[in-house]
């Protein structure tokens, strides 16, 4: 660095010096609009109070010293009367002082992981380098820089010696502190990451292409700290270097190198004296696999000491590859950062007990620099592949396991053999080798005769000396806290099965927070554990569809889920094959972990499984589009006008389809050849399909198999085939009645006796003696009083008479009734007693007797109780209905627990029986003096409002319950105003002529006028007639 450029960098960190801290008092603490620290406790869980640990005497004054430092600082205050509470775990730190550390175990337990994506690693390590200049800037104690949620800070309390406090700032230890940290990064530096700034967690590398930018780039990220409040610890931080130390390696301009501190740990170390030693050893040389060419073969001989049973004997097998290991590590290997825009060169070979490869690219001077090395050992069943099927091998390991890098660049394959070639020329693929070239067709991969001998050298060797399949290599760094670097999608399984029938149920949750659900109907009867294998082989089988490697599984069958771990054994005969096909696709798949979670936590894949339960989903269609002519006239080799991108896209599109004859056939998996039809020729294959000669009317999917069944093919087959027989009339208006409920169970609410009252009417019944049909029937709500009267015949002016003599007059002015819609109750003599008593009148939707259920369920028991007291002739029921309404009011309800005359008048009702035997209260109230009695009743009274209240409880537990029950079965479906709609035909829409068999179930298109909030909708005919209100449950939508 020249005089000139040292000033430069003086004068810049002397103008910014604020966005450094020496110490505490200098941190504010990050803007809490950037982040906060939320823990998201599980709902129901337990606090847990851990217990108090003792210290040695000289070790209290020092905690208190570190207590009172973070007090000092801001970071902790004292809390009385926590849930939570944590111990301390004092540590010494190298210079003597006390870190005090705090046991979140329990707490972590508690909060669900946050999925937040950090970076990868690799990408990251490979994009710092090639730059001129850089710069590395590490946050000042990064994680207390961001405040807990003030809701959550008493959650983090511990307990010392002298005190009990919780934490204001994020602490080390908590779970998910690592994801809200690079949130906050990324919010921060968004429009600069991958440009000019590479963040991971609290390191920060700012890096310039020319030396002569670098200082306005720091500038920049200066700016953006100061903006924020975010500090910079001055004494971890190098400014203006070529080379530097990030995420564990060596970077600058020229490649990647192992940071001299990793070598020196493995250099130094004495041989391994046990298991634990040994698996520390694989470890450090797992980080830097990437650097140490033939590292497996090199590590062979302590494979055996991995081993179950075997005894650990370090023999001098295991001292000369110790040896040979420090010996490589003197002078390692500098690996280059891929170029972008280049192909990558890919060599793979395949032993006859191993697969290897050497990822490689060219540099400008067209030197082959080496990126990656890879090598692993055949299992027992893939030993049995044939020479060609174990280089098929060998790239499917490289695809899953640097993916990244084939998603970016085209891929130059090297090899003995070609084999993209053999797969895609096979006429009929097994399982395996479609799952392997549904992978190749996701990346360019263009083969290349062998003509690198060094590359393909290299890749033999290192297939000849793999790594054992008992070494399990990870990322992990041995002396760093390090995050998982690529989200996995999670899958979450459920299968129910009962005397009906059975189900499974799939939630895919992906990292872009999307929702996959799937739900299956199971044919054949089966126990329950057989039905959750099938849900979680259903769940594997649509992971394998949709190529995706990297999964995490969750189930509620511990039974299921412990057999595959291992901790069970599978005993039932009828569990054994789906035990095994289960291992078999999680063998597929690669990356695939199984965890068992509590039902709770597992209740949208159950909802899915019981079949007639649906659950609320976002619906995200993403549609491509295709040509319109996807069919183009043959190409051939000479072809060269093509644009590039066309002809990848053809490369990858040809291997399914064969030119025979003047015509395009495609190949299925199963080895049939399907005839590819255009627009007009699909049009007429499914018209002829479904509703031609032959044509069963049947639903998308069976017509879609139909089709290509008879052979045939087009790419939009199935949304087509969907499509078309949604819009078929024959089939709208013949549908099947939708029986499941399109919305939640709505229940009426009332606070107080008579504050919403349900009225309706009963008949017509048998004519009375008096000349009675009807009977006009009033249920209060709350309270379930009831108030009955019998009718000749149903007019407005008796429904207004009743409501003002029977219910205002008596028991006040309601807030609300609820009605049908007959005519005699909507008309303009209630709309006047409405508009006079000021209460409203809500009408319930058409043929649908829940909306108004308190009202026909009174009805129900009134008519049960006037059969049972009415004389042969049954026509006395007229005079028996006072006393159905006592029999009635004095009956224990279940809703309320409690008789409907105590909630009206805060006692139980003298009863006949207990004048003639009297009852324990009726021979207290005689030996009571009038006086006595009145403040007897004056107790009574008092106790009234909580004997409601207590009443209005049992009443939301009783609703809580029936809409649980209701719920299950809910479909949701919605319609908008403007929508096209068909209405059931009977009982809803009256219908012309006689009802036959061959009359259609479905009236309509009506037009959606009006939209309640309870479901129901006002619709409009083509003429103009309105109906309605009619539930939603009577209607489903239209295609034209």
């Amino acid at each position: 660095m020249t005089p000139e450029e040292e000033k430069e960098y003086v004068d810049l960190l002397l103008e910014f010096r604020d966005v450094f801290a020496w110490n505490y008092s200098e941190m504010p603490g990050l803007d809490p609009r950037v982040a906060v620290h939320n823990l998201s406790v599980k709902r129901g869980t337990k606090p847990v109070k851990q217990t108090q640990r003792r210290f040695r005497p000289e070790l209290i004054p020092l905690i208190e010293n570190e207590i009172n430092r973070l007090i000092e600082a801001g970071f902790i205050r004292e809390v009385k009367y926590p849930t939570w509470i944590s111990s301390i775990v004092p540590v010494r730190k190298k210079n003597g002082q006390i870190r005090v550390c705090v046991d979140f175990r329990d707490l972590n337990e508690a909060c669900p992981k946050d999925d937040f994506p950090l970076p990868i690693t690799e990408l990251t390590v490979d994009a710092t380098t090639g730059h001129e200049t850089l710069s590395f800037l590490d946050g000042s104690s990064g994680y207390n820089q961001i405040r807990m949620a003030p809701e959550d800070e008493e959650l983090t309390a511990f307990r010392t010696p002298n005190g009990i406090y919780c934490y204001k700032v994020m602490p080390f230890g908590l779970k998910n502190a690592g994801a809200t940290y690079q949130r906050a990064m990324q919010r921060i530096f968004d429009d600069m990451l991958h440009k000019n700034v590479e963040c991971y967690v609290d390191d920060l590398v700012v890096k310039s292409k020319k030396r002569e930018d670098h200082i306005q780039d720091l500038r920049k990220v200066f700016q953006r700290l100061r903006r924020y409040q975010l500090k910079m610890n001055p004494l971890k931080c190098a400014f203006g270097v070529t080379s530097g130390k990030f995420l564990g390696f060596i970077v600058h301009q020229r490649g990647i190198e192992v940071d001299r501190s990793k070598i020196d740990a493995i250099v130094n170390m004495p041989e391994p004296r046990n298991i634990h030693e040994l698996k520390s050893l694989q470890g450090k040389l797992a980080y830097i696999r990437r650097f140490i060419s033939n590292l497996a073969g090199r590590c062979q001989p302590f494979s055996r000491l991995m081993k179950k049973g075997v005894p650990f004997e370090w023999d001098e097998s295991c001292r000369n590859a110790f040896t040979s290991i420090k010996m490589y590590l003197m002078n390692p290997p500098v690996l280059a950062a891929p170029i972008s825009g280049k192909p990558l060169i890919l060599y793979i070979s395949a032993q006859e007990r191993s697969v290897g490869a050497l990822l490689a690219q060219e540099n400008d001077e067209g030197k082959e620099n080496a990126l990656y090395y890879l090598s692993r050992m055949m299992t027992s069943n893939e030993l049995n592949y044939s020479p060609i099927e174990k280089l098929c091998l060998a790239l499917i390991f490289v695809i899953q396991k640097l993916k990244h890098y084939f998603q970016a660049h085209t891929i130059r394959l090297i090899s003995k053999s070609n084999p993209i070639k053999y797969v895609m020329a096979k006429p009929v693929l097994s399982d395996r080798l479609a799952r392997w070239y549904l992978q190749f067709q996701q990346f360019e991969i263009i083969y290349v005769p062998a003509k690198a001998v060094k590359g393909q050298i290299l890749a033999d060797f290192l297939a000849d000396h793999p790594l054992p399949a008992e070494w399990e290599l990870t990322d992990e760094l041995p002396d760093e806290e390090v995050f998982m670097v690529e989200s996995p999608w999670s899958m979450y399984f459920n299968g129910a099965a009962h005397r009906d029938g059975a189900g499974a149920g799939i939630i895919f949750h992906t990292p872009e927070a999307d929702i996959l659900p799937y739900s299956f109907t199971l044919t054949r009867r089966c126990s329950n554990n057989v039905a959750e294998y099938q849900a979680l082989i259903l769940g594997l089988e649509t992971a394998v569809d949709m190529k995706q490697l990297h999964l995490r599984v969750y189930g509620d069958s511990k039974l299921v889920v412990n057999q595959l771990l291992g901790v069970y054994d599978v005993k039932k005969p009828e569990l054994i094959p789906y035990y095994k096909y289960a291992r078999q696709l999680m063998g597929y798949l690669g990356d695939v972990t199984i965890e068992h979670i509590p039902r709770n936590f597992n209740q949208q894949a159950d909802s899915l499984a019981r079949v007639a339960s649906m659950i609320t989903l976002p619906s995200h269609r993403n549609q491509i589009s295709i040509c319109q002519s996807w069919v183009i006239p043959p190409m051939f080799d000479e072809d060269d006008d093509e644009d590039p991108k066309k002809r990848v896209d053809i490369r990858r599109r040809a291997p399914r389809f064969i030119y025979y004859k003047g015509t395009l056939y495609r190949r299925s998996f199963d080895g049939v050849f399907l005839r590819c039809l255009g627009e007009d020729k699909a049009m007429q294959a499914m018209e002829e399909a479904h509703s031609g000669i032959c044509g069963a009317h049947q639903s998308g999917p069976k017509l879609h198999f139909h089709i290509k069944r008879m052979g045939y093919y087009w790419p939009t087959m199935v949304k087509d085939c969907i499509d078309f027989a949604r819009r078929c009339q024959a089939c709208q208006f013949h549908g099947n009645f939708i029986r499941q409920p399109l919305e939640p169970l709505h229940p009426t609410v009332a606070s107080w006796p008579f504050d919403a009252w349900g009225l309706d009417i009963v008949g017509p019944l048998p004519k009375s003696s008096g000349g009675h049909i009807f009977i006009l029937a009033a249920t209060d709500y709350f309270s379930k009083w009831a108030e009955a009267v019998p009718l000749r015949e149903v007019k407005k002016e008796n429904v207004v008479d009743f409501i003002r003599s029977h219910i205002i007059y008596r028991y006040g002015v309601p807030r609300y009734i609820i009605t049908d819609n007959g005519k005699p109750f909507c008309n303009v003599a209630m709309n006047k007693l409405c508009e006079k008593f000021h209460f409203k009148q809500y009408n319930s939707s058409m043929y649908y007797a829940a909306a108004n259920g308190l009202a026909e369920a009174f009805n129900k028991s009134l008519c049960n109780l006037l059969k049972k007291i009415v004389d042969k002739s049954k026509r006395d029921w007229h005079l028996r209905i006072g006393e159905a309404l006592w029999v009635y009011r004095t009956t224990f309800r279940t809703p309320t627990q409690a008789t409907p005359y105590a909630l009206v008048y805060g006692v139980e009702a003298v009863l006949p029986l207990e004048c003639q035997i009297p009852s324990l209260r009726i021979a207290i109230q005689e030996g009571l003096s009038g006086e006595d009695n009145v403040r007897l009743r004056l107790e009574e009274l008092e106790a009234l409002d909580e004997k409601r209240l207590e009443a209005q409880q049992r009443i939301e537990c009783y609703q809580a319950r029936l809409s649980k029950a209701f719920n299950k079965h809910v479909r949701p479906r919605s319609f908008q105003i403007g929508e096209l709609v068909l209405a059931v035909r009977k009982p809803i829409i009256l219908t012309h002529g006689g009802q036959r068999k061959f009359t259609p179930k479905w009236d309509g298109p009506y037009v959606v006028r009006e939209v309640y909030t309870n479901g129901s909708y006002k619709l409009v005919a083509e003429d103009g007639l309105r109906v309605g209100p009619i539930n939603g449950k009577y209607l489903k939508r239209y295609y034209a």
